[in-house]
């Protein structure tokens, strides 16, 4: 029984303070007043919290989606240059030549001599 009855004290003492904050009769009294700077201070700096709160949220935000950017280019990356190594094979280049009719030589390929005195000559 008597847990109860404090149980209801103090939750009548807490909507007692709040009534008073919520009404603003706690800033008249004069021991109070001396508090209002400081007040102040204390809401300016939870104003500050959460702007800054809302701040870390939107660059986690955009550091997500630069992340995800990142992963489509390194696929797009891994993709292109495994294109471009296939393509770059010597059987894939003489086929796709083959096709405009350029054909491989068969013939190894050989030098060209000339003698000095022949090139000084003309």
């Amino acid at each position: 029984m008597v847990k109860k009855e404090k149980k209801i004290e103090n939750r009548e003492k807490i909507l007692s303070v709040i009534s008073t904050m919520l009404h603003g009769s706690f800033l008249k009294k004069a021991k109070n007043g001396d508090n209002i700077l400081f007040l102040f201070f204390l809401t300016f700096l939870g104003i500050l919290y959460i702007g800054n709160s809302f701040l870390v949220d939107s660059t986690v935000r955009k550091t997500n989606a630069v992340n995800k950017e990142l992963q489509e280019l390194h696929t797009i990356y891994i993709t292109t240059k495994s294109d471009w190594i296939y393509k770059s094979k010597p059987s894939v280049i003489a086929k796709s030549l083959e096709k405009n009719g350029i054909k491989q030589s068969t013939s190894p390929p050989y030098k060209l001599k000339f003698n000095s005195m022949e090139r000084d000559k003309n």
